[in-house]
């Protein structure tokens, strides 16, 4: 499949707001979010191909986490950086203590974290529509995702569902228009999703029927919170997903993806692709 492309010209069309003008690196996760200083992308089929699964890929390495040049400098700093993503980090930096503070031996099977969410889930969305270079375009959701993210009066559109877990591994996943086909449901569930240590975002379009996720959070309950609302997150630290769900197809699913799904992993001496 060959390297990703995170960096576009240095003058186009703004992936959040749509306007022509100078493009900006978005960290993503926002900077501070994680704690990795190099990492090694690869294009996510790549990465998880089984072919030859000791057969060590190429990656490309990238200083201070995964960036990409695809959003202006409003929309970079007055909109996600300042509005939202500090209480992203906060949301992330508790759920990183708390891993770091427990042990298997008195594990218990949830716990809370005081969050805003309606800054939090413009902050996921936000960051996922920096994945791509010149990936303004979203369907026929693209003016109601970019007044979403603008407008901090209105509510999460009903088409969108975010679920949320504890994600306790290294690997990080971006994922921008992916489809899950579930071999037992009728139709398929479109997502974005973003993993990184130590939670993880799916990102579910369009209310696909039966697929339902029973398992996960839903952090899109809070669907109608206003923007400086504070609600008590659960976090449940004790069923969770597989490392590799939903992005690696089961014997029961299949995954279609689009252009630009990567996933990255801390830079070393001596890679493993696992």
């Amino acid at each position: 499949m060959g390297l990703i492309r995170t960096y576009g010209n240095r003058h186009g069309q703004c992936n959040i707001c749509g306007e022509i003008g100078e493009l900006t690196q978005d960290h993503i996760p926002p900077k501070g979010s994680v704690r990795i200083k190099q990492v090694d992308m690869f294009n996510l089929i790549d990465l998880l191909a089984v072919e030859h699964p000791q057969k060590k890929q190429r990656g490309r390495s990238s200083q201070g986490g995964v960036k990409y040049r695809t959003i202006c400098k409003r929309c970079n700093g007055r909109v996600l950086g300042e509005s939202y993503d500090k209480d992203f980090k906060k949301f992330t930096d508790q759920t990183h203590k708390i891993l770091n503070s427990l042990t298997l031996l008195a594990l218990p099977s949830t716990l809370s974290i005081a969050v805003k969410p309606q800054r939090v889930m413009r902050a996921i969305i936000g960051h996922l529509c920096s994945v791509g270079v010149n990936r303004y375009q979203k369907g026929p959701h693209t003016e109601e995702i970019k007044s979403y993210i603008l407008d901090p009066k209105l509510n999460l559109p009903s088409f969108i569902n975010i679920y949320y877990w504890v994600y306790p591994y290294k690997r990080q996943i971006l994922i921008r228009d992916a489809v899950l086909k579930d071999l037992g449901c009728e139709g398929q569930a479109y997502f974005w999703l973003m993993k990184f240590y130590p939670i993880a975002f799916f990102v579910v379009w369009d209310n696909p029927i039966n697929y339902t996720f029973p398992n996960l959070q839903k952090l899109s309950r809070y669907r109608n919170a206003s923007i400086d609302d504070v609600v008590e997150l659960p976090l449940d630290l004790k069923k969770l997903p597989p490392e590799c769900w939903p992005e690696q197809p089961t014997g029961s699913s299949i995954i279609c993806y689009g252009n630009g799904s990567m996933g990255a992993t801390e830079s070393a001496k001596k890679r493993t692709i696992f």
